[in-house]
């Protein structure tokens, strides 16, 4: 008996250690938190919202402040992706980007279109943009100026992922998980389910 109130004891003190080590972040609003992302190069916090753009820390998450210069209202920001010094947004109009750690935002694309995520790939000379879109997979080669579709037309992707020049791989809505091996042949569809064996 006292030894099992005594792993009784413990557990709950274990178990109080762990979860008072979280603190809610003072965010401005209490908005559904869509993403997260941080600039390695500045330690700054973005946090993408439901409805409300983009909150930013600029002290590892003490405090946050709104960063919507150039966004609209209303935005959910689905995807943040940080490339040297540029920032792109998924929206749910389009992809926005700042190249001044968010001070400001400009429309990089795809205006009214919902997209969910984004990617990278950096070959020798061009960086290449991936965008998954209630339409499909966008493909950028200057830096979000302009777009094209790459696959899966008329398709909802919500989430894509460069590995390099090894697989890219695309989650869709309804479908499971495509991918490309090595870039030069498509792979068969694959359970959701067993994604992670690959």
């Amino acid at each position: 008996m006292k030894k099992s109130l005594l792993s009784f004891l413990l557990s709950l003190f274990m178990f109080g250690q762990t979860f008072g080590q979280w603190q809610k972040a003072n965010l401005p609003a209490s908005n559904a938190i869509l993403s997260l992302a941080v600039d390695y190069s500045t330690s700054y916090v973005y946090a993408g919202s439901a409805g409300n753009g983009v909150y930013l820390s600029t002290n590892t998450g003490d405090n946050w402040s709104t960063a919507n210069t150039g966004l609209p209202a209303n935005l959910n920001v689905w995807n943040i992706l940080i490339r040297n010094k540029n920032i792109f947004l998924a929206t749910n109009d389009g992809i926005y980007s700042s190249a001044n750690y968010g001070t400001s935002w400009q429309q990089a694309g795809l205006k009214g279109v919902l997209v969910k995520s984004l990617t990278w790939y950096n070959s020798s000379d061009t960086t290449f943009l991936y965008a998954g879109t209630e339409e499909g997979i966008y493909l950028s080669k200057n830096n979000g100026l302009s777009w094209s579709l790459f696959a899966f037309p008329d398709t909802g992707i919500s989430a894509v992922l460069s590995t390099g020049s090894a697989n890219f791989y695309a989650g869709k809505e309804t479908g499971g998980l495509d991918y490309y091996a090595d870039y030069h042949k498509i792979g068969q569809p694959i359970p959701v389910s067993t994604a992670i064996l690959l």
